[in-house]
């Protein structure tokens, strides 16, 4: 792994503005954000190359919206995905961050992982603990 966490963002597209508010402020904390609008270039099979950075990722992070969590497609296709790899790695890694933007229940699949609120006041916060621990844990 190297020194900044890549971290691979989920969202629904209505979403776009405040997830890229998102990766601004991770990358400025020292972590390395993948989000597709920003990181797949024109003419790059963009269905390969999510697959690819969720593969590649240090952290899967759902961003949970009223947006995202009734929609089918590409986003349960990223859950499925990042569900897959979660299971390849050991119970008490950290790896699948569901993330809210806003209250909203999450989807079935995500219901047993703790969840941050980014709307919280400690939101920010606990997320940035989860991504040190997670890195921690995973460099034992």
């Amino acid at each position: 792994m190297e020194n900044r966490a890549l971290i691979f963002l989920s969202y629904a597209r209505k979403d776009k503005d405040r997830v890229v508010d998102l990766y601004q402020r991770l990358f400025n904390e020292g972590h390395k954000p993948w989000m597709d609008v920003r990181d797949i270039l024109p003419g790059e099979n963009f269905r390969l190359a999510i697959e690819s950075a969720i593969h590649r990722a240090d952290f899967f992070i759902a961003v949970l919206s009223s947006n995202s969590v009734d929609r089918r497609g590409f986003i349960q296709r990223e859950l499925k995905q990042a569900l897959d790899i979660w299971k390849e790695n050991l119970e008490s890694d950290i790896y699948l961050i569901p993330l809210r933007l806003e209250e909203c229940e999450s989807p079935p699949g995500l219901r047993d992982f703790q969840r941050v609120d980014l709307f919280d006041n400690d939101g920010w916060t606990r997320l940035l603990e989860a991504l040190k621990e997670g890195t921690r844990r995973k460099t034992e």
